[in-house]
């Protein structure tokens, strides 16, 4: 076969060109349009969100398939900006050139939904046509292109309020269908009017009806009684960020929390979610402290949770996220601290000042204690269950558990248990553990799923018993993370279709029956190699072929079994060379166990987490 690799093969494509010979890098794999329009909403937003617009509007022809945004905010800026050398007008450099913007700098925007300078480019690329106007002090600048072509751009005087107007129509031949649905629509202008930055949708000369509250973004379900709505203003950090609030209390026992980012939904939640949901449980445990309420009995943190329901919106200047879709938000786990002190301070006062509501409620937490220590108490499933009662400075290590290899040192500090797939994992994961710190536990076949099951069923499988044994901190309501015996819990399993599936049923072993683990940040989950090498500086690993040094030869791992000892111990247990994840408990444990309950959710699931399985 001849090789026709030469220099004819080399392409250079203009900014246009790639966002049309790879939209999927910039608008992901959807079917239709609808990041265009929410790239250019989310423009409008951070207008209104920096308060230089008091509204923004969206209007729809669904006839000629146009959306048009109009906001009435300082209007992009006029002039000419330097290109490659040649001095082009601004729009044209926004609607053309990747990576440009005025939100890099943090000073013409201190908070803003899109952060990545592509948004007026991609659109303008993908579109049949986009016109944009740009009003500022009487000067109005318009550009009009057809096919990411730039046909027109001309300066005239105006009346009109400053601010821009954007207006499109998708590129039917870019998409299989030009239509952007209505309800995705009328959802980012819901979020918007809900968390108070106003919005105006009209559908074919029609004005809708948008939320009109914060409560509008727990969803309503009328067969769950509801005890109380609690709303609290509006948490300003010292730095002015802000956080948004609201909480309601349900007659449900799960718990779910809707979290927001920049207005934008993290279905997944993240750091916002985890911190709101541990400073719900102190206030309510230092507010029965101080308040000297004798409780029947003894409540845990969690308790404090059931039923519940948050909204947690939070606005700030430097977001990351753990995958493009933005489902988790992922910060430094302390970047709340600030905004959750105010946070306690602002619940602990109203608390007080509905005393006879805080009474209901604990009478309620004491309720759901006292039901949840029965059903544990009950022999078919206490008698499964050891539980460590050794104080964690000082604990007795024993064979709690078959085929456990534990670790020596009697203090839990620094203490990490291994759980890894079966013998051929477990033998170079013994061999090169620090044997001082670090344990062992290997699984036997396939783990039982625990989704939806409950405990009773669980714990009768032997793989799960021994999981909840090894850790011993008891089971469900009643797990208490002080009570583990390591501090860290790390599963360890192959990068390959059937490691992946492990991780998912061990994952939800710890989610729905060892909840307090989670929520208390010591579940990990390692992050396997593909490709292993050697050289005079030491051993390297990848999970991307294209990082291994050209003429070097390297192996490709079809499993864990496979490295000696010395590989073993670099890439999976040595903390200064190992690659780790921290789990965070789900925003929704519903959805969390739907995503499980689906082998394209379970792969989803571990790409958000960071944990990428080749399949290759």
């Amino acid at each position: 076969m001849a090789d026709g690799y030469n220099s004819e093969s080399i392409q250079v494509l203009n900014d246009i060109e790639h966002i049309r010979k790879r939209k999927g890098m910039y608008i992901g794999e959807g079917e239709n349009p609808q990041q265009l329009i929410s790239e250019i909403i989310d423009n409008a937003i951070d207008e209104v969100q920096g308060g230089f617009s008091k509204k923004y509007t969206v209007t729809i022809d669904t006839k000629e398939n146009r959306y048009t945004v109009r906001d009435f905010g300082r209007g992009i800026p006029h002039g000419k900006k330097e290109v490659g050398g040649e001095k082009k007008e601004i729009l044209e450099v926004l609607c053309t050139k990747s990576n440009s913007g005025g939100k890099f700098d943090n000073k013409s925007y201190s908070i803003s939904s899109g952060l990545n300078g592509l948004g007026l480019t991609i659109t303008n690329a993908l579109s049949k046509e986009l016109i944009i106007s740009s009003y500022r002090n009487g000067k109005c600048v318009t550009l009009i292109a057809h096919n990411g072509n730039i046909e027109n751009i001309k300066h005239t005087t105006t009346k009109e309020k400053d601010g821009t107007y954007v207006s499109f129509i998708p590129n039917e031949k870019e998409f299989i269908s030009p239509y952007i649905p209505l309800d995705y629509i009328k959802s980012k202008c819901d979020i918007s009017t809900a968390l108070g930055f106003n919005a105006e949708l009209f559908v074919d000369g029609n004005k809708q009806n948008l939320n009109t509250n914060i409560f509008d973004l727990i969803p309503d379900d009328n067969k769950i009684s509801k005890y109380c709505d609690i709303k609290l203003k509006d948490i300003i950090a010292t730095n002015g960020e802000i956080m948004k609030t609201a909480i309601q209390y349900t007659s449900e026992t799960n718990e779910k929390y809707y979290g927001y980012t920049n207005l934008l939904y993290n279905s997944l939640g993240g750091t916002h979610i985890t911190a709101l949901s541990k400073t719900i449980s102190d206030t309510w445990t230092d507010y029965i402290k101080q308040n000297k309420i004798k409780t029947v009995v003894e409540l845990k943190p969690s308790d404090f949770l059931i039923g519940i329901r948050a909204v947690c919106a939070v606005f700030i200047s430097e977001p990351m996220f753990t995958s493009q879709t933005k489902e988790r938000l992922k910060v430094d786990k302390h970047y709340f601290d600030d905004m959750m002190v105010k946070f306690k301070k602002i619940f602990t006062k109203y608390l007080s000042e509905n005393k006879s509501l805080s009474l209901s409620l604990i009478k309620r937490f004491e309720e759901y204690r006292l039901a949840q220590n029965k059903l544990l108490a009950r022999k078919e499933i206490s008698s499964f269950i050891k539980v460590n009662n050794d104080n964690p400075n000082n604990i007795r290590r024993r064979a709690v558990v078959p085929k456990l290899i534990d670790c020596t040192s009697v203090n839990r500090e620094n203490t990490e248990l291994f759980i890894v797939e079966g013998d051929s994992a477990s033998g170079p994961a013994a061999r090169a553990r620090n044997k001082e710190l670090q344990a062992v536990l290997p699984l036997r076949g396939k783990i039982l799923n625990v989704t939806n099951k409950n405990p009773k069923d669980a714990v009768k499988s032997q793989e799960v018993c021994n999981i909840v044994n090894a850790i011993g901190c008891g089971i469900g309501t009643q797990c208490d993370s002080s009570k583990s015996r390591y501090e860290k819990i790390i599963i360890n399993a192959d990068a390959d279709p059937d490691g992946a599936n492990i991780v998912c049923l061990v994952l939800s072993v710890f989610i729905n029956l060892l909840p307090d683990i989670v929520k208390d940040g010591r579940l990990f989950i390692a992050v396997p190699p593909l490709y292993g090498w050697k050289d005079k500086k030491g051993y390297h690993y990848s999970n991307n072929k294209d990082n291994i040094p050209q003429g070097i030869k390297f192996t490709r791992y079809k499993g864990l079994g496979e490295m000696d000892d010395d590989e073993f111990g670099y890439c999976c247990m040595n903390p200064k060379s190992r690659q780790l994840v921290q789990v965070e408990y789900p925003a929704d444990l519903d959805l969390f166990n739907h995503i499980l309950g689906t082998s394209a959710g379970k792969s989803e699931l571990l790409t958000d987490l960071g944990i990428v399985r080749n399949m290759r």
